[in-house]
């Protein structure tokens, strides 16, 4: 998985879909939890502040947030998605701006 700068949107190396994400703030003070719906499509392209019903978000304490991802500005996070079967996860790092928009992100880690 990588960040891409041009679409702003998460994505899959492969071009599978992306069925648990996480999100963790690096200071600790947020945590979420997107995973697909059983029985949507999903996708192997995710933007983060525009999600749609394919994905249902949790917190930390496991409890559904029907708002969604709500990064905070000038914040550091890193994502994270565990693949299925035997694939190794992937973390990729990303920061907000000052409108909590993610403006930049760790280099491609696609090989």
């Amino acid at each position: 998985m990588h960040y891409d700068t041009a679409t702003h949107a998460l994505m899959t190396c492969s071009g599978a879909t992306l069925t648990s994400v996480f999100v963790e703030g690096t200071d600790g003070k947020d945590f979420y939890h997107l995973e697909k719906r059983p029985g949507s499509a999903g996708s192997a392209r995710l933007r983060l502040d525009q999600l749609d019903g394919s994905y249902v978000v949790s917190g930390g304490d496991g409890r559904p947030r029907p708002t969604g991802v709500r990064l905070r500005p000038n914040t550091s996070y890193r994502i994270s998605t565990v693949s299925n079967g035997d694939a190794a996860s992937s973390d990729v790092l990303v920061k907000t701006a000052a409108d909590a928009l993610i403006n930049e992100g760790s280099p491609t880690a696609c090989r």
